[in-house]
């Protein structure tokens, strides 16, 4: 990190600039400024405090756009053996990994140590409530993924960051899997998927505060989705509704604060000062996931899963011995 080739490169990031701050500089509108920073959701970061370094996501995904896995390739004794993508390329790879998020790992399931306690006091990402809702009839004013802006854009983003809230105003993304997917809901019917931004879980809150958050995040997702499409009579045509709240988060899968994004990516959460894959104690010992090194979202973790199979094999090599990978699995 200290070489100066890496050093001139991070600075020509702008990783002190603010990726609202450095959107603004090429968009005057402010309805463009938001539709280019508020993929740094997907971080679980607030645009006016991300890095702008994270604005390099909005650009690779616009310039070259996604290509989605169309199956599993499986090898004739049933064993996985990589991806086919949609564009019909090939990826093989020899292992799949399933982690524990990592501040969870350290304080349940690892000796007390003062690494642990350090982590559980790091900032961490936002969390989300989720609506899955089946609709007894198609909603024909939603394309299959839908991000609806909040009017009070700042306030929001303050809302959840600053002060572990729902705002008053949420943004939002709702994605309709049955728009493409024929076998995601009967005929004529829809299933819907909504993911509002919330601050993480606090001591001071209670399980009954959150449900009643919930119920009033429920009525206004709905009265917005209503009003800006000309939908009607939405909570009438739920025929069936699954909910997580950070709660869920927390206590069915494990996320430390309920933090669905692991720890924030604020500029001492990243590179050499996040935590490293490789536990720096315990012997054959390594972590991959949101909450490590490189950091969160599916790309990225995947990305990390490569990392650490290298440092694996490395470090086999280097010993001569025989080593056992043990996965743990910590959804309930």
């Amino acid at each position: 990190m200290l070489r100066v080739d890496v050093l001139k490169s991070i600075v020509s990031l702008h990783p002190w600039e603010s990726t609202y701050s450095r959107a603004s500089r090429y968009f005057l509108s402010e309805k463009m400024r938001r539709v280019w920073t508020f993929a740094t959701m997907y971080l679980g970061m607030s645009p006016y405090a991300a890095p702008s370094t994270y604005s390099l996501l909005q650009y690779i995904e616009t310039v070259d756009g996604i290509c989605p896995v169309e199956s599993i390739l499986l090898s004739d004794t049933g064993s996985a053996t990589g991806v086919r993508l949609a564009s019909g390329t090939e990826l093989h790879a020899d292992t799949v990994v399933i982690n524990a998020d990592l501040v969870y790992a350290y304080n349940e399931l690892l000796p007390p140590s003062p690494q642990s306690r350090k982590l559980k006091q790091r900032p961490a990402s936002c969390s989300s409530i989720s609506f899955f809702w089946g609709f007894s009839e198609s909603l024909p004013y939603l394309q299959t993924h839908n991000v609806f802006l909040a009017d009070e854009y700042r306030e929001s983003f303050d809302a959840i960051f600053a002060h572990h809230q729902i705002p008053n105003d949420p943004s939002f993304y709702v994605n309709v899997p049955s728009r493409i997917d024929s076998s995601a809901a009967p005929c004529d019917k829809e299933t819907v998927v909504v993911l509002v931004p919330v601050g993480h879980l606090t001591p001071t809150q209670t399980e009954e505060e959150w449900n009643d958050l919930v119920t009033r995040t429920r009525d206004k997702v709905l009265n917005i989705i209503e009003s800006r499409t000309g939908l009607h009579s939405l909570r009438s045509k739920i025929v069936h509704e699954i909910v997580h709240t950070p709660v869920t988060w927390e206590k069915r899968f494990n996320l430390d604060r309920g933090a669905i994004l692991g720890l924030s990516h604020s500029f001492f959460n990243v590179l050499c000062f996040r935590p490293q894959m490789k536990h720096p104690r315990i012997g054959g010992l390594y972590f991959v996931g949101a909450s490590t090194h490189p950091g969160t979202g599916v790309p990225v973790c995947l990305a990390g899963s490569k990392l650490v199979t290298r440092l694996i094999v490395q470090d086999w090599n280097s010993t001569g011995s025989r080593m056992f990978l043990y996965l743990h699995l910590t959804i309930g």
